[in-house]
């Protein structure tokens, strides 16, 4: 026999029914469940750790908001390079990179046409400061090359820069740091990964008089410790 159930218990019981309830059948939050923790997408299209565009929150906590995430400039960029990706050319997997899409493009100031009728690669890599942290809001172009524009390093202090496959020298400008340059070879259908770069703040000026001579000396810090360079004028 089935003992009744006490006028609390099922108070409780239908305050749940009533907040769970909802239009879905059953089976439709059984299968987003089942999804969910599949590491699948729910009926939405969303899944556990993935960025949402539009709603001004950080939801895969990469430090990066909405537009400024690159998964919602476009899918994340395969680092095994590789000429196409279910048949569709390299050039146009990466086209969102300077044309944009739901979100204004990341590589910007590009002239219309300049990477359309040459080879295309893509430059990746990192701008650091001198603790070795991400520095957000560097700006990288190609030397000698304006029509290819400019991009700026992510709250990671990750780039991703479309450029003509050749031997090329990346510039790297922050204000208030000093200016850095790495020359590379980038060749056609493939990701290149750049080395990390790191901006410094130039150390304090020194006045000394060279026809008396001296040393002057200047005291620089970065995540390899301390360093003290001297330029002796005899």
């Amino acid at each position: 026999m089935i003992a009744p159930m006490r006028p609390r218990a099922l108070l409780v019981a239908l305050l749940l029914l009533l907040a769970c309830g909802d239009d879905s059948s059953p089976a439709d939050a059984g299968s987003d469940a089942l999804a969910l923790a599949d590491g699948g997408v729910d009926a939405d299209g969303w899944a556990p750790g993935a960025e949402l565009c539009d709603n001004g929150l950080d939801d895969d906590g990469d430090g990066a908001v909405d537009c400024a995430d690159i998964d919602c400039a476009a899918a994340p960029l395969d680092a095994d390079g590789g000429e196409t990706l279910e048949g569709v050319p390299f050039v146009e997997r990466v086209r969102f990179l300077w044309e944009g899409g739901a979100c204004a493009p990341l590589q910007r100031d590009v002239a219309p046409g300049a990477l359309d009728d040459e080879p295309v690669g893509v430059v990746q890599g990192r701008v650091l400061d001198e603790r070795g942290d991400p520095l957000p809001g560097a700006r990288i172009e190609v030397l000698g090359r304006p029509e290819l524009g400019s991009t700026l390093s992510r709250t990671d202090g990750e780039y991703d820069l479309a450029v003509s496959a050749r031997s090329l020298t990346l510039r790297f400008t922050f204000e208030g740091r000093i200016e850095s340059q790495r020359t590379l070879t980038v060749e056609a259908g493939t990701y290149t990964e750049a080395p990390d770069v790191v901006l410094v703040e130039p150390g304090a000026s020194t006045s000394i008089d060279t026809a008396a001579g001296g040393i002057a000396e200047s005291t620089a810090r970065d995540s390899d410790g301390e360093r003290t360079l001297s330029v002796l004028f005899p």
